[in-house]
């Protein structure tokens, strides 16, 4: 195996071995003891040794440079590795190592916290999960939470991969924009003209109270039909004219006659927009 003859310090043959050997995510954590030796001189080094040191120390540098909390932690929970984004929250992070991951937990949010290491285990990660965050000083703020189990060299569970990302200020946009939600939907359903949602192909994907009404037919009854089926016969190409501008022009407006469920005949104003719904 070729030689890299590098400056970059010292380690004993027993120490490589380990370094070089181990997959374990957890014990590489803990070469603090062993980087503490280095010392500027010469050492030969081969080529997957230098890697394994390089790759360490990439993932740690990357760390630090991260916004969001990111660390791992053992199979029972205790931390074992974290970056400096915890600073923001009041803690040091040699005080947390060793220490439980609900240390920056919320009590209220400590169930949850307990499902997610079940579904961890189960599925292997967890993503975009929705906690409470607590300060050191006791403030509680909303955080986004993401972790994914670590595996040893033989498959094992041995420990977690966490990242914590605060989400204060998205979470009152989020709530602005539900709360707007609530609204549109309470317009929706109290207004006086009957509104028929539906998709590209023209199938009903929502109508409100005054559509059910007026047509005859109840919810339900209204989610199988086409729109094309509470259209007039006579009417089907106007239908078909109607899917074609709105996709092209985003707009239609016409008049045209509508059957009801009972098969009686109804003129109506067509107007219909293009939008995104979901």
């Amino acid at each position: 195996m070729i030689k890299l003859r590098v400056v970059i310090g010292y380690f004993s043959i027993s120490e490589m071995e380990w370094l070089k050997k181990t997959k374990n995510l957890n014990e590489r954590n803990n070469y603090e003891g062993v980087k503490s030796k280095i010392y500027n001189g010469v050492h030969q080094m081969t080529n997957q040794e230098l890697k394994t040191l390089l790759s360490i120390s990439i993932i740690e540098d990357i760390m630090e440079g991260m916004l969001d909390v990111v660390g791992t932690s053992d199979m029972e929970g205790r931390i074992t590795q974290i970056n400096n984004a915890v600073e923001a929250w009041g803690y040091k992070k040699e005080d947390l190592i060793g220490k439980p991951v609900s240390e920056f937990i919320a009590m209220r949010s400590l169930p949850k916290l307990g499902d997610e290491r079940k579904k961890t285990l189960e599925m292997g990660a967890v993503r975009n999960l929705e906690l409470i965050g607590l300060r050191k000083a006791g403030s509680e703020f909303p955080v986004l939470v993401n972790v994914t189990l670590l595996r040893d060299s033989e498959g094992k569970p041995g420990g977690r991969i966490f990242a914590v990302r605060d989400i204060t200020e998205r979470k009152p946009a989020g709530e602005a924009l539900r709360e707007r939600e609530k609204q549109y939907r309470a317009i929706f359903n109290a207004a006086m003209d009957s509104f028929l949602i539906c998709d590209s192909r023209g199938n009903v994907v929502e109508v409100n109270p005054q559509a059910c009404k007026t047509y005859g037919y109840s919810y339900e009854e209204f989610m199988k039909l086409s729109g094309k089926e509470v259209v007039h016969p006579d009417y089907y190409p106007l239908f078909e004219q109607f899917l074609r501008a709105v996709q092209t022009t985003g707009e239609f407006h016409a008049e045209s006659v509508d059957v009801r469920k009972d098969g009686s005949p109804m003129n109506i104003e067509v107007r219909g927009r293009m939008f995104d719904y979901k």
